[in-house]
C-alpha cells in the first residue's frame, strides 16, 4: 500500500487539491474536554492541522503520515511558528507497529483502518483516549467502502463493551461520526 498511497497524496499536497487545512471544530471540541495534555499519535496526519492544534496546547505529538510532502508542509509550518512538541514521522501504517502503552491519545481524523486503529488501541496507556471522526459505512454509500467505518465491526463492538465511551454522535446528514472513549 505504501508507495502507491504515497505518491497519490503526494500529487495531491503538491497540488494543492488537499483542502483539509483548518483544524474541524468537533474534534477540537471533544479535544478542549481532555484535562491534562501528554503524548498523542495523530495518525494519518496529513499536512498536520490537528497536531499544530495539539502541540499548541500543551501536547507532545507524533504525526503519522505516509505522505511525505503531506510532513514537509507541516514541518514548514513548524520552523516558521517556531512551535515545539511535534515530530514528524512518515510511515505506511500497514507497518505500523507502537509500543504498547505509549499513548496519551490517540486521534483518528478523516481516516479509518481496522486494523490501524487496533493497533492504536493497545499503544495508548491505561486511561489514554481514542478519539475518531470519519465516515459511517452506510447502505446507500456508492464506490468503495473499506475507509468507512462499520459499525457492526468486531472493533466498534468491542469499544462499545469494554471502553468508557464518553462522545458517540453520527451526525445523520453527512454520515460522520466522532467517537472518543478511553481505555479502561
Amino acid at each position: 500500500m505504501a508507495e502507491e498511497d504515497r505518491q497519490r497524496w503526494n500529487t495531491r499536497y503538491r497540488e494543492g487539491v488537499v483542502h483539509f487545512a483548518k483544524v474541524d471544530s468537533a474534534i477540537i471540541s471533544v479535544l478542549t474536554q481532555i484535562e491534562v495534555p501528554g503524548l498523542a499519535a495523530d495518525i494519518a496526519c496529513g499536512s498536520g492541522r490537528h497536531a499544530l492544534w495539539l502541540a499548541n496546547n500543551g501536547w507532545r505529538v507524533d504525526a503519522l503520515d505516509v505522505s511525505d510532502a503531506a510532513l514537509e508542509q507541516l514541518q514548514d509550518h513548524v520552523l516558521r511558528e517556531h512551535i515545539v512538541g511535534i515530530e514528524p514521522l512518515q510511515i505506511d501504517l500497514d507497518q505500523w507497529h507502537p509500543e504498547t502503552s505509549r499513548y496519551d491519545l490517540a486521534l483518528m481524523a478523516y481516516f479509518w483502518d481496522e486494523e490501524v486503529c487496533a493497533r492504536a488501541l493497545n499503544a495508548l496507556k491505561p486511561g489514554g483516549h481514542l478519539i475518531l471522526r470519519t465516515f459511517v459505512l452506510l447502505n446507500n454509500l456508492p464506490g468503495p467502502k473499506s475507509h468507512y467505518v462499520n459499525l457492526h465491526s468486531q472493533l466498534v463492538t468491542q469499544l462499545q463493551s469494554r471502553w468508557r465511551i464518553w462522545v458517540w454522535d453520527i451526525e445523520e446528514t453527512t454520515g460522520i461520526i466522532t467517537v472518543a472513549a478511553q481505555k479502561p
